[in-house]
């Protein structure tokens, strides 16, 4: 399940709880366990809409594989020829 935020960012509940488990222990008491019911509170508390992941947004995504296979390409052929690059700072 993935979540929407009002920027239209594609936020997955994992991944919030994997950052609240990761806080500092300044802001988070020792056992803390960022539960799904936690979760769901976060998301009502930060009005995070709840969003299923569909084909709709998985052809989005496939229509992106091409233009970053394409940067990835010049990437790596950059990364091959940087000796053939002279830089001036």
């Amino acid at each position: 399940m993935c979540w929407k935020s009002s920027k239209r960012l594609i936020i997955l509940g994992s991944m919030l709880q994997l950052i609240a488990l990761n806080a500092p222990l300044s802001i988070r008491s020792v056992d803390f366990k960022a539960s799904k019911g936690w979760l769901n509170l976060f998301l009502k508390r930060n009005n995070i809409s709840i969003r299923r992941y569909t084909q709709k947004l998985q052809t989005f995504i496939n229509s992106l594989i091409p233009e970053i296979n394409g940067y990835l390409h010049v990437f790596e052929v950059f990364q091959n020829h940087v000796d053939d690059y002279v830089f001036s700072i």
